[in-house]
């Protein structure tokens, strides 16, 4: 009995010491001092809550300039040397608006590099850049959390993912889904045995059919008549379609401190 006690005490610890630093974890930063302290705090929170409920950090840093730097480079850096992204693999997303150049830039990282596509990033920042340009940035920063909250909810369902770090470790995020690697072969010839009796069946319905060496059977005498031969040339009618664009997912780069990054960004 007291065995149990001091487990649920241990497991109380834990969550207590896990929530304590998720709070203290600083998903706002605003360096450019643009929200209200209300609206800090209520973003702070949503932004906690979004993090630690996808195992994504979801981040939003507003900075005076950025001193000679690329948008690029300095939102990489900030997510790598301030120690941002969820778990050992520090997977993320942030986004970093400088106001002197008007300038920003969304930086991912791991799983935040699978979910958020280029094709996804454009969306997101086509939503948010009209609310920057009014000078909304409660509103910029609310649309730009809520489309990251609906884009990790769809890709945590994903089984296909495999987790990468920097160091080469990999892990199946979603290892619950698919064929038990036990049983794969059982299902291989499984399939193999379907196949092959739907096989069996589809050729007894064809035990009628029979090779022709010519086309005589198929043709009704004195159904054609030819009067004159010619062959002549009509026209041509050549048809375009365009190729479908695939889906290239997420073009990444490396960062100073040598880590693999995703990103999109622009000027508002």
């Amino acid at each position: 009995m007291n065995n149990i006690k001091k487990i649920f005490a241990m497991a109380a610890a834990f969550f207590m010491a896990a929530s304590i630093y998720s709070q203290s974890k600083y998903y706002v930063v605003d360096g450019a001092d643009i929200l209200s302290q209300n609206e800090e705090y209520e973003l702070q929170t949503k932004l906690n809550r979004i993090s630690n409920e996808q195992m994504c950090d979801v981040v939003v840093v507003t900075i005076p300039g950025l001193n000679g730097k690329s948008v690029e480079a300095f939102a990489d850096d900030y997510f790598d040397y301030n120690d941002y992204g969820f778990g050992e693999l520090k997977s993320g997303i942030l986004l970093l608006v400088s106001m002197a150049e008007r300038e920003f830039h969304m930086t991912t990282h791991e799983f935040g590099v699978y979910a958020f596509t280029d094709e996804r990033l454009q969306n997101i920042q086509r939503r948010f850049i009209p609310y920057m340009t009014n000078g909304n940035w409660f509103l910029a920063f609310n649309s730009f959390a809520d489309d990251c909250e609906k884009i990790l909810t769809v890709a945590n369902k994903d089984s296909a993912y495999t987790q990468i770090d920097d160091s080469g470790y990999s892990s199946n995020s979603n290892s619950g889904f698919g064929v038990n690697s036990e049983f794969a072969p059982f299902a291989g010839i499984v399939g193999l045995f379907s196949s092959l009796v739907g096989f069996l069946i589809k050729k007894k319905q064809l035990k009628s059919v029979r090779k022709q060496a010519a086309a005589n059977n198929y043709f009704v005498k004195n159904s054609l008549n030819l009067t004159n031969k010619d062959d002549i040339f009509l026209y041509t009618q050549v048809s375009r379609t365009p190729r479908a664009k695939e889906n290239i997912g997420s073009t990444t780069h490396t960062s100073s401190s040598g880590r693999s990054h995703g990103g999109s960004g622009g000027h508002f």
